[in-house]
Formats: C-alpha cells, structure tokens, sequence
C-alpha cells in the first residue's frame, strides 16, 4: 500500500509549487519597486527550498526499501542519483554563463564571472567558499540555485553508505547524523539549529555541520513513519488535521513569523504539514491535478533553468526604456515565471528523460559488466 504511488502523488505537487515559488522569488527581484501585497504574498516565496530538503529526505527512504546491503545496489543508488542531477546540471550551468555574458555585454554589468576554479567546484557539486561566515550558502555555485545541491549531494553520498549497513544502517545514519550536527559543533561552546550559524569551521565540514542538514533528517524520519504500521484510521480526523497544518504553514508563512531557512524557520511548518500530508494519505485518497503532477516532473529543471531565463531577460528588457512601464507588478513575474516553465518542459524532455536516462542505462551496464566478470572470475577460481 505505502509504495502505490497514487498515494504519495502530493509530492509532486509539493515539488513542482516548491519550484514554483523559488522561481517568483527570483522574478520578484527585478521589479524596481514591490506593491505592498507583492511582498507580503511572495515574501516567503524561497522558502521553497525547504520543501526540497525534506522531500530528499522522504523520497531516499521510500525509494530504498528494497535494499540489500550489497555493493551493486550502493553503486547503482548512486548511478541513479548522479545521472538524475548531474548532466542537467552541469548543460545549464555551462549554458548559464553566455546567457549572464550577453547581459553583461549590453547592460555594462557583470554579475557572474567565473574562475576555472570556481567552475570545477560547481561540476563538483563543492560550495565556492568554504571558510568564510556566509552560511548557509558557502558561497554557492556558479549557477546560483545550486547551492542546495551541494546540500543534496552530500546527503545523498552518505545516505548511500549507510545503505551499505544493512539492518545496522538507520544507527550507523543516525550516529553519522549526531557526530556532525551535535558532537563535532559541541566543541565550539554551542550547538544551534540557526541555518545562518557559522561555527567557525574550515572547509567542507562547514555545509556537513549546517543545521539545514536538520531537515533531510527530518524528512527521512517522516518517511520511516509513513512506513511503519502507524495510521490514523478516521477519516474526518485526518482531513481536521490536513486543515489544521495547512491553515498553520499558510499562516506562518504569510504572517512573517520566524522567516527563514531551516527548522526553526519556514521549516518548522513544513515539517508539520508533509507529516501530516504523508501519514493522512496512508488513509485519505488526494486527488492531485494532473498539472500539478507535471509541474513535479520538471520541479527540478524549473529551478535550474528559470535563473538562465529571468535574470538575463529582466536585465536587458530593462535597458528598453519605452518597455520599463510594463516591466512591473504581477503580470510581469507570472509571464516570467510561464516562460521559464516553457523552458523548463524543454529541459526535462531532453535533458532529464532522455540524456540522464541514456546515461543511467550506460552505467548501469558498466556496472553489469563489471559484476559478471567478477562472477565468472569466481566461478573460475572455485572450479581450478
């Protein structure tokens, strides 16, 4: 029952407005001047990317209930997770800096100069700047949005040698998780769940001490109570409760209380409300459009691909003086937005289904390769 994906389609539909928003927050940038409902509808509009974090966190727990331990499955998780974001990643970023050049060129302002270093580190999925105090981003990545993929990364790489624990693999996780958030932090006198904390580290320890990580943990705790036998029965307790968390997250978020990334700030109620979302759907059937399905589909092609739209479209647009008056307000952030997501359908069509599903297959039989010549070796070597 906990695997039909009927089920948990709310997760897509939590992906493709998570993008969304991220997307407008963007938009909304480039508005010379926010009307009062502007900025307090939007304001909590990057507050998708919490949404993200937990849903990772969620989604590798349900997507590795067939784990066995063995180093075949540790390789293709990973083949899986590297082909899935890397190659759409690493087009874009690349597509990225002509994109900024053509706006540099014609508005006299350079906003993105990359180093080869810094490039190399961005492939590399490894944050910019590592010791300075510019939590929680370190100083992100050559394509902008990417900063939360070296959060993902990282997740995903020591997720997958938990996997390699076998039944030993939530205490090896949950060990990996207290040494690097609570322990190695405690030496430094305090222990904070503020994702701007910065505890004085150098280097990569900095992003595997950020308290964001909190919130792939708290996703991944959901997702081992969405598996476990616990269900709420009662179909009218579980729609009260659904009304409760959403009016509760709406509410925080629009109310201005505690803005913010990480747990103690828009991820507080988001951890209520896809906990709810994902034990009430044990018991509820939600209806999702299928638009909003869609809009999961390509959540993460959206969120790559709107800063190559937005920002160098809204740049040069502005410099067309007689076009400035219309360059304002809502009608302008929702056509950004529709032309990103046209975008955005184009990236996940031929990057994300066809070049990162030719990849995955092309490892994937590498990786057969490999593990039959092992066999035959051993068969081999038993034999003589």
């Amino acid at each position: 029952m906990v695997n039909d994906q009927k089920k948990i389609q709310f997760i897509q539909m939590l992906r493709g407005l998570a993008a969304v928003a991220v997307t407008i927050f963007h938009a909304k940038g480039h508005l010379p001047e926010q009307s009062p409902f502007t900025q307090w509808f939007f304001s909590a509009a990057s507050s998708g990317v919490d949404i993200f974090f937990i849903l990772s966190g969620f989604i590798m727990v349900i997507t590795t209930t067939k784990n066995d331990s063995s180093f075949i499955y540790f390789f293709k998780f990973l083949i899986k997770r590297f082909a899935r974001l890397w190659p759409t990643y690493a087009i874009l970023t690349i597509i990225y800096l002509p994109a900024m050049a053509l706006s540099a060129a014609i508005i006299n302002r350079v906003d993105v100069n990359p180093s080869v270093t810094d490039m190399v580190k961005t492939l590399l999925f490894v944050p910019l700047i590592t010791s300075k105090a510019d939590a929680p981003f370190w100083g992100g990545s050559v394509l902008h949005t990417g900063w939360t993929l070296n959060y993902e990364v990282y997740f995903y790489v020591f997720f997958a040698l938990c996997l390699l624990f076998g039944r030993f693999r939530w205490a090896v996780f949950f060990g990996w998780v207290a040494t690097t958030l609570l322990i190695i932090p405690s030496f430094t006198g305090a222990i904070s769940f503020d994702s701007k904390h910065y505890y004085g580290f150098q280097g990569y320890i900095n992003l595997m001490s950020s308290p964001l990580i909190w919130e792939f943990v708290a996703g991944v705790i959901i997702g081992l109570l969405y598996l476990s036998p616990f269900k709420i029965r009662n179909k009218q307790i579980c729609w009260l409760l659904v009304m409760l968390t959403t009016s509760f997250t709406a509410w925080m978020l629009l109310g201005g209380f505690r803005p913010g990334y990480g747990i103690l700030n828009w991820g507080f109620s988001y951890i209520f409300l896809f906990s709810t979302l994902a034990i009430t759907s044990k018991t509820l059937e939600f209806k999702i459009p299928p638009v909003l399905v869609w809009l999961g589909n390509i959540s993460y092609s959206l969120y790559l691909v709107h800063p190559i739209i937005v920002h160098p479209i809204a740049n040069i647009a502005w410099e067309y003086e007689p076009l400035q008056v219309a360059l304002q307000g809502m009608p302008y952030i929702l056509f950004l937005t529709a032309l990103s997501i046209v975008f955005a359908a184009i990236s996940y069509e031929f990057l994300e289904k066809r070049l990162s599903n030719w990849l995955r297959e092309r490892l994937f039989s590498v990786l057969n390769g490999i593990n039959s010549s092992k066999k035959e070796e051993t068969i081999r070597t038993y034999h003589s």
